[in-house]
Formats: C-alpha cells, structure tokens, sequence
C-alpha cells in the first residue's frame, strides 16, 4: 500500500516508486470509488496529465465504446490490443478531439476471454481490461 496525498487541482506526489503499473484506489468515506489501471512514471510526481479512459460495456460481445477524455489537441490515437497471454491481437488508428470523446471499438474477429487495450497516445499507454463474451 503506497499512500500519497491529493488535492482538488489533480495534484499528487509518489515518493519511492519505481514506474510501472498500479492499481491506483482512492478512500473516500461513504463514497464508492473503483481501482483504476495506471502507469506511473517519472513525470507522473505533481500535476495529473494523462489522458484518461474507460470502456462500456464491460464485459462485451461484440463491440465496446471507448469514453476517452483528451485534455490535449485533437490528435491521432493508436489502440492495441492483447491476449491475456501478452499477444498482441488487434490495432486501431482513433482520431479525437480535445475533450470527451466516444469512440466504437469493433470486436468481431477477436477471440472470447480476457483481453488488454493498450492506448499509444503520445505519453503512457494505458492498459484497460476487457471481457470479451
């Protein structure tokens, strides 16, 4: 358990972590909050720059929408995405918008089970779990 300190401007400060994925939780009495899929970097001590995403619905059958929050300039996104066991099964060039965006993520041709979206966008990928039914 790795404890640090938020504040309302999206600030936050690791002390002695190394890079790498984490299951990041926030505690807030009485309010449910769910576990996010980070990475934390180097860069990633001070002000909250990611990108950040979500997939729904989850599990899926035969398509998922990305809900992709780009805080930079529209830009081009590439998504792949993996097996369970590390292989890598699909690629996607998105284009977004500054902002909210919805993007439809086809999952025909893809095989059943647990598969990693990996989003290449230009700092961390962020790797988003998915049930594939």
């Amino acid at each position: 358990l790795i404890s640090f300190q938020y504040t309302k401007d999206d600030d936050y400060n690791f002390t002695n972590l190394i890079p790498g994925h984490y299951v990041l939780k926030t505690d807030i009495i009485g309010i449910h909050t769910n576990p996010k899929l980070r990475y934390i970097g180097l860069n990633n001590n001070s002000k909250n720059t990611n990108n950040q995403a979500q997939l729904f619905p989850n599990p899926a059958t035969n398509y998922s929408i990305l809900h992709y929050e780009n805080i930079n300039n529209n830009k081009q996104i590439q998504l792949n995405i993996y097996t369970i066991e590390g292989y890598l099964i699909g690629q996607q060039e998105l284009s977004t918008s500054t902002g909210t965006n919805y993007l439809k993520i086809s999952l025909e041709n893809l095989p059943s089970g647990m598969l990693f979206l990996h989003i290449i966008d230009g700092s961390n990928p962020n790797p988003i779990k998915l049930l594939h039914k």
